[in-house]
């Protein structure tokens, strides 16, 4: 079978582009030729049969942009039809792909090719899921629009798309779905034995993903700076706003609380894991399905993450971790007070995570699960 696969931004490091990756592998190991196209340049660890993207040149003008972003981008349907034509795709599967949808689903309706979409993220629920601001007297009429926008490339998602595959509960019971056209499918999550947790004080925690705003990181830093115990964290990812949180550790003097760890491999993620008590993701944004917080369980740690999206299915607290008020960094430092105060309560929640994972994230399961819907929209 020939899977064309789209992503907007895989050079983007997070869970869509480490799954993509982990499928790009699979499905050469079931036999099918995979293709990729993408809205920028294909990264080297990337390494499908075929491989072509387009790259947006934005315009001066903000109403250029509007339409280039809401309605039909000629260029982009152009290169993408051609992609389409050379590599010839019995199905195609789509990944993140947040922007020119206007342009997307209406060609891919008419390509009449089958095709199913892995849905990562919260951007069909959110008219303005990157927080552009909308301010003054336009305000209005540009959330407006955004709405607009929104629901109208939804619909032509629903019309295009044979299958939408959900990680979370809440993304397939938040979006109205035609009938039949949507079921949970679990991440996949590797198995990893249950690493011993380190000595009870201080508290060590680990987070894991980009240094952008939305991730709230600087959250995090005033959550530490407020705790009644000590905290010790380590931050696993590169990102535009390391600097400015260095400048934030100075100022509250956390630099020997702090450890800036830098772009990590996957066995250099599993040993900060492991030398952690608790994996903290403290997103400003819905979150579907927190990769490192799975990980994280998958080693016997329980998840502390931002009451939003997907993190209180995956976390269920008080089962598996603990949740707080997004953006609220003296809710955040009550949780670690009280991770403080009861440990025990670390190991138990921690063993019931990766109890939970170990049954409904089973990587086989998931790529089986994936092969019969390639399978069924293809006969």
């Amino acid at each position: 079978m020939r899977i064309l696969h789209l992503h907007d931004s895989p050079e983007i490091p997070g869970g869509p582009s480490g799954y993509l990756g982990r499928l790009l592998a699979r499905c050469t190991e079931f036999g099918h030729q995979n293709g990729l196209f993408a809205l920028s340049p294909i990264p080297s660890n990337l390494s499908p049969d075929f491989s072509t993207f387009y790259k947006y040149s934005p315009p001066a003008s903000p109403f250029r942009r509007r339409i280039d972003f809401h309605f039909r981008l000629p260029p982009l349907e152009k290169a993408l039809k051609e992609a389409i034509q050379e590599f010839s795709p019995d199905l195609i599967h789509i990944q993140n792909w947040s922007v020119f949808r206007s342009t997307l689903f209406p060609l891919l309706a008419k390509s009449q090719i089958p095709s199913v979409m892995t849905v990562h993220d919260f951007t069909f629920m959110d008219p303005n899921p990157w927080g552009v601001p909308r301010l003054g007297l336009t305000g209005p009429f540009r959330r407006f629009l955004d709405t607009l926008s929104n629901t109208s490339s939804r619909k032509a998602a629903f019309r295009a798309v044979d299958r939408f595959l959900c990680p979370t509960e809440v993304v397939l019971n938040g979006l109205p779905f035609p009938p039949s056209k949507a079921s949970l499918h679990r991440l996949p999550v590797e198995r990893q034995p249950l690493q011993p947790l380190p000595g009870s004080s201080p508290i060590r925690l680990l987070f894991g993903g980009s240094l952008y705003p939305s991730k709230g990181v600087d959250v995090l830093l005033h959550a530490i700076a407020k705790a009644k115990h000590p905290v010790l964290l380590e931050l696993a990812g590169a990102g535009e706003m390391k600097n400015k949180l260095l400048g934030l550790c100075s100022e509250l003097r956390l630099q020997d609380s702090v450890h800036f760890l830098g772009h990590c491999s996957s066995s250099e993620v599993k040993a900060a894991i492991s030398r952690c008590h608790a994996v903290v993701l403290p997103s400003r944004v819905s979150e579907n399905s927190g990769l490192i917080l799975l990980e994280g369980g998958s080693q016997g740690r329980p998840g502390i993450g931002s009451h939003l999206g997907g993190t209180p299915e995956l976390l269920s607290p008080p089962a598996r971790g603990w949740t707080f008020n997004s953006e609220d960094s003296n809710s955040l430092a009550q949780v670690f007070d009280e991770l403080a105060k009861n440990p025990q309560e670390i190991a138990r929640r921690g063993t019931e995570f990766r109890t939970w994972i170990r049954s409904e994230f089973d990587p086989e399961a998931h790529w089986n699960k994936l092969e019969e819907v390639y399978l069924e929209l293809v006969s």
